[in-house]
C-alpha cells in the first residue's frame, strides 16, 4: 500500500517523518499550539479521563499530537485514503489513547460523549455548517 501525506508531517516513534521535505512538522503548527494552550487552560492536570473528537482529522496530525499530549482521541475521516494514512500512522506510534474510524461527521454521535471537538479544516466542506455545530 502506498500512503501519500499531503498535510501534516507528524513525527513517528522512529524518528522519522511522514512529509519529510515539509518545512515544519505539525507539533510546531501554530493551531495545534494554540489548541494545546486553549485544552490546558480547559482542562489542567491529566487527561487521560478526557475525550476529544479531531473530527474530518485527515491524516491524523493533530488526533496524534493531542493523543501526546494525554488526551483519548478519536479521529474520523471519511475519505479511505486519508484513514489509510492514519492507519499507519497508527502503526508507527505507541499511543493506544488513539484511535481512528472511517466516517461521517455527521456521525459523530454515535461515538459516545466528549470534552471536546477539534474541527479544522471541515466546515467549508459541510452543507449546512451552522446546523452541524448545533449537532
Amino acid at each position: 500500500m502506498n500512503i501519500n501525506f499531503t498535510a501534516h508531517n507528524i513525527r513517528l516513534d522512529d524518528g522519522s517523518f511522514t512529509k519529510p521535505e515539509a518545512n515544519f512538522a505539525i507539533d510546531s503548527d501554530p493551531r495545534l499550539i494554540a489548541a494545546g494552550r486553549i485544552l490546558e487552560t480547559a482542562f489542567p492536570g491529566k487527561k487521560d479521563h478526557l475525550r476529544i473528537a479531531d473530527v474530518g482529522c485527515l491524516e491524523g496530525g493533530y488526533a496524534v499530537e493531542f493523543a501526546r499530549m494525554g488526551f483519548q482521541v478519536l479521529g474520523i475521516e471519511v475519505r479511505q485514503s486519508n484513514i489509510d494514512a492514519c492507519n499507519y500512522v497508527k502503526s508507527k506510534v505507541n499511543l493506544p489513547n488513539l484511535m481512528f474510524v472511517k466516517n461521517n461527521a455527521w456521525n459523530i454521535a454515535e461515538y459516545g460523549e466528549f470534552d471536546a471537538i477539534f474541527c479544522c479544516g471541515l466546515l467549508y466542506h459541510i452543507d449546512n455548517p451552522r446546523q452541524y455545530l448545533k449537532l
